[in-house]
């Protein structure tokens, strides 16, 4: 994050978030996380890594730590698959919908990030 702020702190939490998702590529294309193989599912998700590494990173930058920032992607982490836990039982649930990085669930957050 420090490496990218010549380039201003929108330009480089933007891009920040955009190397991180790009980064999960590989994972996403086998069909982790949406089920989606297609760059359908890498779409989804560098734009939940954008969402995400815009609060992430302004931790990074307010605290001048990455501890807060480490802290909050392990909670992400660990709370990606709360959304399952909740579904109704026997209900069929996508979680390129309803996942904290989908498209119903994330975005609130990327319009929170606009403001």
């Amino acid at each position: 994050m420090p490496a990218l702020r010549p380039l201003g702190v929108w330009p480089s939490l933007i891009l920040s978030g955009a190397i991180w998702g790009l980064w999960h590529s590989p994972l996403i294309l086998l069909g982790y996380n949406f089920n989606l193989t297609d760059l359908r599912g890498v779409a989804l998700m560098t734009a939940g890594c954008i969402a995400w590494g815009v609060l992430l990173g302004w931790s990074r930058l307010r605290t001048g730590s990455v501890w807060p920032a480490v802290f909050a992607h392990g909670a992400l982490n660990a709370s990606a698959g709360l959304f399952m836990l909740l579904a109704a039982a026997g209900e069929p649930l996508d979680p390129a919908l309803a996942s904290p990085l989908g498209a119903l669930v994330g975005s609130p957050l990327r319009l929170l990030c606009l403001c």
